[in-house]
C-alpha cells in the first residue's frame, strides 16, 4: 500500500508496537489478526496522504495509471459479484464447507460439522471448487461473446 519496502516494515513494526500497548493494558480484542490488518491499513492511508505532494500543475489528466488503476477496480469488482453470485447458487452444505476450507479446518473437523464422512470432504471441496470454476468461466465467456 505504501510503494516502499521501508516505509511499510515501518508500519509494520509501528503497529505491533501499538498492539503490545494495548495488550499491556489488559484491553482485549476480539480479533487480534483484523485489529492488526485495520491499523496498518490506516496507517498506510495516513502515511500515504502525508507524503502526498501538491503538484504545481494538475497533470493527473496524463497519468494513465490512474484510469489503469480504475479499471482494474472495475474488473475485480465484476469478478467479487460473480463469485458471490456463484456462491450464492451452492447448496446450503457446499456454502458451509466452502466457508470452513476457507477458515483453514480440518477435514476431520469439517466432518464432524456437516456430519459428513471425513473421507469424503476432500472430494466434496473438490467438486464444489470445479463447480464454481466452471461457473465463472461459463460467465466471463458470456460476458465477453460477441453476438
Amino acid at each position: 500500500m505504501t510503494n516502499n519496502r521501508e516505509t511499510g516494515a515501518e508500519i509494520v513494526q509501528e503497529s505491533f508496537v501499538k498492539l503490545f500497548e494495548v495488550f499491556r493494558r489488559s484491553e482485549k480484542i476480539d480479533n487480534p489478526r483484523a485489529w492488526m490488518y485495520r491499523v496498518v491499513r490506516n496507517h498506510c492511508i495516513n502515511q500515504n496522504q502525508r507524503n502526498r505532494l501538491v503538484p504545481t500543475e494538475d497533470h493527473s489528466v496524463f497519468d494513465c495509471s490512474v484510469y489503469s488503476d480504475y479499471a482494474d477496480t472495475q474488473l475485480l469488482n465484476e469478478r467479487q459479484k460473480q463469485l458471490k453470485k456463484t456462491i450464492a447458487g451452492l447448496t446450503r452444505q457446499e456454502q458451509v464447507l466452502l466457508f470452513l476450507y476457507k477458515k483453514q479446518f480440518s477435514y476431520k473437523e469439517m466432518a464432524e460439522m456437516v456430519q459428513m464422512n471425513p473421507n469424503s470432504i476432500g472430494k466434496t471441496l473438490s467438486r464444489i471448487i470445479e463447480k464454481i470454476t466452471k461457473q465463472i468461466k461459463k460467465a466471463n465467456h458470456e460476458l465477453f461473446e460477441i453476438g
